[in-house]
Protein backbone atom coordinates (compact mmCIF):
# COMPACT_ATOMS: atom_id res chain seq x y z
CA UNK A 1 0.00 0.00 0.00
CA UNK A 2 1.31 3.43 -0.93
CA UNK A 3 1.93 6.01 1.77
CA UNK A 4 -0.76 8.41 0.57
CA UNK A 5 -3.28 5.54 0.38
CA UNK A 6 -2.53 4.62 3.97
CA UNK A 7 -2.94 8.22 5.12
CA UNK A 8 -6.31 8.39 3.41
CA UNK A 9 -7.52 5.81 5.93
CA UNK A 10 -6.69 8.09 8.86
CA UNK A 11 -9.81 8.83 10.96
CA UNK A 12 -10.86 12.47 10.79
CA UNK A 13 -10.36 12.98 14.52
CA UNK A 14 -6.69 11.99 14.13
CA UNK A 15 -5.98 14.22 11.17
CA UNK A 16 -3.79 16.71 13.02
CA UNK A 17 -0.12 17.33 12.20
CA UNK A 18 0.92 15.11 15.08
CA UNK A 19 -1.63 12.47 14.17
CA UNK A 20 -0.55 12.41 10.55
CA UNK A 21 3.09 11.99 11.57
CA UNK A 22 2.09 9.03 13.73
CA UNK A 23 0.23 7.55 10.77
CA UNK A 24 3.40 7.85 8.68
CA UNK A 25 5.26 5.94 11.38
CA UNK A 26 2.60 3.22 11.36
CA UNK A 27 2.89 3.02 7.59
CA UNK A 28 6.64 2.49 7.89
CA UNK A 29 6.09 -0.31 10.42
CA UNK A 30 3.55 -1.91 8.13
CA UNK A 31 5.69 -1.87 4.98
CA UNK A 32 8.50 -4.36 4.62
CA UNK A 33 12.14 -3.19 4.66
CA UNK A 34 12.45 -4.36 1.05
CA UNK A 35 9.66 -2.00 0.03
CA UNK A 36 11.36 0.95 1.63
CA UNK A 37 15.06 0.49 1.26
CA UNK A 38 16.11 -3.07 0.59
CA UNK A 39 17.66 -4.58 3.68
CA UNK A 40 17.87 -1.25 5.48
CA UNK A 41 18.02 -0.98 9.23
CA UNK A 42 15.34 0.74 11.29
CA UNK A 43 17.30 4.00 11.14
CA UNK A 44 17.47 3.76 7.35
CA UNK A 45 13.73 3.09 7.23
CA UNK A 46 13.16 6.18 9.36
CA UNK A 47 15.36 8.24 7.05
CA UNK A 48 13.54 6.90 4.01
CA UNK A 49 10.24 7.66 5.69
CA UNK A 50 11.23 11.24 6.33
CA UNK A 51 12.32 11.74 2.74
CA UNK A 52 9.14 10.26 1.29
CA UNK A 53 6.73 11.64 3.84
CA UNK A 54 7.94 15.18 4.51
CA UNK A 55 6.37 16.74 1.43
CA UNK A 56 3.23 14.65 1.78
CA UNK A 57 2.91 15.58 5.45
CA UNK A 58 3.28 19.25 4.61
CA UNK A 59 0.61 19.02 1.95
CA UNK A 60 -1.81 17.13 4.21
CA UNK A 61 -1.50 19.63 7.06
CA UNK A 62 -3.07 22.25 4.82
CA UNK A 63 -6.35 20.39 5.31
CA UNK A 64 -6.12 19.22 8.93
CA UNK A 65 -7.67 20.84 11.98
CA UNK A 66 -5.47 23.07 14.13
CA UNK A 67 -7.64 22.34 17.16
CA UNK A 68 -7.42 19.38 19.48
CA UNK A 69 -10.11 18.25 21.91
CA UNK A 70 -8.93 15.97 24.69
CA UNK A 71 -11.44 14.07 26.80
CA UNK A 72 -10.09 13.17 30.23
CA UNK A 73 -12.30 11.20 32.61
CA UNK A 74 -11.82 12.77 36.03
CA UNK A 75 -14.35 10.71 37.91
CA UNK A 76 -17.27 8.32 37.74
CA UNK A 77 -20.95 8.94 37.08
CA UNK A 78 -21.82 6.56 39.90
CA UNK A 79 -24.15 8.36 42.26
CA UNK A 80 -25.18 10.97 39.68
CA UNK A 81 -28.95 11.64 39.44
CA UNK A 82 -30.92 9.65 36.86
CA UNK A 83 -33.64 11.51 35.00
CA UNK A 84 -35.91 8.67 33.93
CA UNK A 85 -39.22 10.48 34.41
CA UNK A 86 -40.76 13.93 34.29
CA UNK A 87 -40.96 14.09 38.07
CA UNK A 88 -37.26 13.29 38.41
CA UNK A 89 -36.40 15.98 35.85
CA UNK A 90 -38.55 18.52 37.67
CA UNK A 91 -37.00 17.67 41.03
CA UNK A 92 -33.48 17.83 39.59
CA UNK A 93 -33.93 21.27 38.05
CA UNK A 94 -35.77 22.59 41.10
CA UNK A 95 -32.56 21.88 43.01
CA UNK A 96 -30.36 23.14 40.17
CA UNK A 97 -32.00 26.56 40.05
CA UNK A 98 -31.94 26.75 43.84
CA UNK A 99 -28.16 26.17 43.76
CA UNK A 100 -27.64 28.32 40.64
CA UNK A 101 -30.04 31.28 40.78
CA UNK A 102 -30.29 33.34 37.61
CA UNK A 103 -30.48 36.72 39.42
CA UNK A 104 -33.34 38.23 37.40
CA UNK A 105 -31.91 37.09 34.08
CA UNK A 106 -33.40 34.48 31.81
CA UNK A 107 -30.91 31.65 31.46
CA UNK A 108 -31.11 28.56 29.23
CA UNK A 109 -29.25 25.39 30.22
CA UNK A 110 -28.97 21.83 28.94
CA UNK A 111 -28.40 18.66 30.97
CA UNK A 112 -26.56 15.94 29.07
CA UNK A 113 -27.50 12.34 29.89
CA UNK A 114 -25.74 9.05 29.22
CA UNK A 115 -27.42 5.86 28.01
CA UNK A 116 -28.69 5.21 31.55
CA UNK A 117 -30.07 8.76 31.77
CA UNK A 118 -27.47 9.74 34.37
CA UNK A 119 -26.59 13.43 34.38
CA UNK A 120 -23.18 13.94 32.79
CA UNK A 121 -23.17 17.73 33.07
CA UNK A 122 -25.35 20.84 33.01
CA UNK A 123 -24.14 23.57 30.65
CA UNK A 124 -25.33 27.18 30.31
CA UNK A 125 -26.22 27.86 26.67
CA UNK A 126 -27.51 31.43 26.69
CA UNK A 127 -28.21 34.26 29.12
CA UNK A 128 -30.88 36.80 28.21
CA UNK A 129 -34.35 36.76 26.69
CA UNK A 130 -35.26 33.32 25.38
CA UNK A 131 -35.54 33.56 21.62
CA UNK A 132 -35.50 30.85 18.96
CA UNK A 133 -32.84 32.76 17.07
CA UNK A 134 -30.56 32.87 20.12
CA UNK A 135 -30.99 29.28 21.30
CA UNK A 136 -29.23 27.71 18.34
CA UNK A 137 -29.15 23.90 18.02
CA UNK A 138 -25.41 24.07 17.36
CA UNK A 139 -24.75 25.55 20.81
CA UNK A 140 -27.28 23.34 22.58
CA UNK A 141 -26.00 20.06 21.20
CA UNK A 142 -22.27 20.88 21.20
CA UNK A 143 -21.77 19.78 24.85
CA UNK A 144 -23.99 16.74 24.26
CA UNK A 145 -21.87 15.63 21.31
CA UNK A 146 -18.63 16.17 23.25
CA UNK A 147 -20.01 14.20 26.20
CA UNK A 148 -21.29 11.43 23.93
CA UNK A 149 -24.76 11.98 25.40
CA UNK A 150 -27.71 9.93 24.24
CA UNK A 151 -30.32 12.36 25.53
CA UNK A 152 -30.73 15.85 26.96
CA UNK A 153 -33.15 17.69 29.19
CA UNK A 154 -33.54 21.41 28.56
CA UNK A 155 -34.36 24.01 31.19
CA UNK A 156 -34.70 27.74 31.57
CA UNK A 157 -36.06 30.12 34.18
CA UNK A 158 -38.79 32.73 34.16
CA UNK A 159 -37.73 35.74 36.28
CA UNK A 160 -41.43 36.65 36.68
CA UNK A 161 -42.02 33.46 38.65
CA UNK A 162 -44.81 32.37 36.29
CA UNK A 163 -43.96 28.95 34.86
CA UNK A 164 -46.63 28.99 32.15
CA UNK A 165 -44.86 28.10 28.86
CA UNK A 166 -44.97 30.85 26.26
CA UNK A 167 -45.43 30.33 22.54
CA UNK A 168 -41.68 30.96 22.14
CA UNK A 169 -40.95 28.26 24.73
CA UNK A 170 -42.90 25.73 22.69
CA UNK A 171 -41.24 26.87 19.45
CA UNK A 172 -37.75 26.48 20.89
CA UNK A 173 -38.60 23.05 22.30
CA UNK A 174 -40.04 21.79 19.03
CA UNK A 175 -37.11 23.11 17.02
CA UNK A 176 -34.52 21.49 19.29
CA UNK A 177 -36.47 18.23 19.41
CA UNK A 178 -36.37 17.97 15.62
CA UNK A 179 -32.66 18.85 15.54
CA UNK A 180 -32.00 16.19 18.15
CA UNK A 181 -33.71 13.55 16.01
CA UNK A 182 -31.27 14.27 13.18
CA UNK A 183 -28.34 13.86 15.58
CA UNK A 184 -29.69 10.80 17.35
CA UNK A 185 -29.93 12.70 20.65
CA UNK A 186 -33.35 12.62 22.30
CA UNK A 187 -34.77 15.78 23.87
CA UNK A 188 -36.63 14.22 26.80
CA UNK A 189 -38.18 17.34 28.29
CA UNK A 190 -37.95 21.07 28.82
CA UNK A 191 -38.34 22.25 32.40
CA UNK A 192 -39.34 25.84 33.24
CA UNK A 193 -38.45 27.21 36.66
CA UNK A 194 -40.27 30.13 38.27
CA UNK A 195 -37.78 32.35 40.07
CA UNK A 196 -38.62 33.04 43.69
CA UNK A 197 -41.34 30.40 43.80
CA UNK A 198 -39.57 27.07 43.48
CA UNK A 199 -42.29 26.03 41.04
CA UNK A 200 -41.36 24.07 37.94
CA UNK A 201 -43.28 23.09 34.83
CA UNK A 202 -42.69 20.41 32.21
CA UNK A 203 -43.39 21.55 28.67
CA UNK A 204 -44.04 17.91 27.74
CA UNK A 205 -46.79 17.75 30.35
CA UNK A 206 -48.16 21.13 29.34
CA UNK A 207 -48.33 20.27 25.63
Amino acid sequence: MKCNEFLALTPVWRQTPGGMLRQLELWAERESPETLAGNATVSHITSELQQRGQTLLHDQTLYTSLKRVSLVHEGSLMGRPQLTSTEESKAFFRNYWKDNPAHDQEKFVVACLDTKNRVQCVVVVTIGTLDASLVHPREVFKPAIIEGASAVVLSHNHPSGDTTPSREDHTVTDRLTEAGKLLGITVLDHIIHGDGTGHVCSIREAS
